[in-house]
């Protein structure tokens, strides 16, 4: 994968760009960018792109492959995503009172 030269990038920017990431997948599960893309979809620093896009690609979330220019990435299981997305759609699942949660089952 091509990098921008190396630069710091604030972690809690890093940790927001790894979330959003992770939404725009999960919201286009079949989708196939390169990181220049992705940072414009995203409109965030191609830096803090990079760097999101390394930690989920280690992590197994998504991958790479080499394209003609630029490396392309997808999700791993994109089709799981549209398999179960009629599921825990419900903001509750995330709630913090287990009384929310309790009435999940």
């Amino acid at each position: 994968m091509k990098r921008p030269p190396t630069e710091q990038v604030d972690p809690v920017l890093l940790s927001m760009v790894r979330i959003e990431l992770l939404a725009f997948f999960r919201a286009n599960p079949y989708t196939r960018d390169t990181i220049e893309g992705l940072a414009r979809r995203l409109h965030r620093p191609l830096s803090a792109v990079s760097l999101a896009v390394s930690s989920l690609v280690a992590l197994g979330i998504l991958v790479g492959h080499q394209g003609s220019g630029a490396a392309i990435y997808r999700l791993k299981h994109g089709e799981f995503i549209t398999l179960n997305a009629g599921e825990n759609t419900k903001n509750e699942c995330f709630s913090s009172d287990p009384s929310a949660q309790a009435h999940q089952s």
